[in-house]
């Protein structure tokens, strides 16, 4: 993605041309590198706008992240059932738990699942007018139907860099869109 040769580490627009060629690989058309993925779920959950009280459904079982952004937030939070062959949110149980207040939904792309369970829950999202983000910390490079996970969202996707992800920088992670 990106050549870093030895005049490259005396360049002070690394961060900048790091953050180009992961939004060409991504397809997107803005990314921004932040200190971790958390980070990144709470700047991209500050860009949406939602206020104290707003609802956001969110996968029962997963890492804290998104948990700990929405409570930070002030945000309610509905926590929905999970399907067992992907560990990510049950479409029929989004679509059931769905309120007058629900505001968003986090689809969380755990082991870096992208399938037709994330498509059928962006159309959900799209049928209630509602906000749709992904938390794709695992996913980076898991392609489906032609789109990298973290793509389908209609606002923002993140990554991790963390130790346990693909690309590993000790530290770190992304927010586009």
């Amino acid at each position: 993605v990106l050549d870093i040769n030895k005049n490259d580490t005396e360049d002070i627009n690394i961060v900048k041309r790091t953050e180009e060629a992961l939004a060409k690989y991504i397809g997107v058309k803005h990314c921004s590198l932040v200190c971790n993925g958390t980070a990144a779920i709470y700047l991209g959950m500050l860009s949406l706008n939602l206020k104290a009280g707003d609802e956001i459904i969110i996968p029962d079982f997963g890492y804290w992240s998104v948990d700990l952004c929405a409570k930070k937030l002030g945000l309610s939070i509905k926590y929905v059932d999970i399907k067992y062959d992907t560990m990510c949110l049950d479409p029929a149980k989004v679509e059931e738990n769905i309120t007058s207040k629900t505001k968003a939904i986090c689809f969380v792309n755990h082991l870096g699942y992208v399938g037709e369970d994330l498509i059928t829950i962006k159309n959900i999202a799209d049928k209630y007018g509602l906000l749709f983000f992904e938390d794709s910390a695992q996913g980076l490079g898991q392609v489906y139907n032609g789109k990298m996970a973290g793509t389908f969202n209609n606002s923002f996707g993140i990554y991790s860099f963390s130790g346990t992800k693909l690309i590993r920088t000790g530290e770190g992670g992304c927010l586009f869109t």
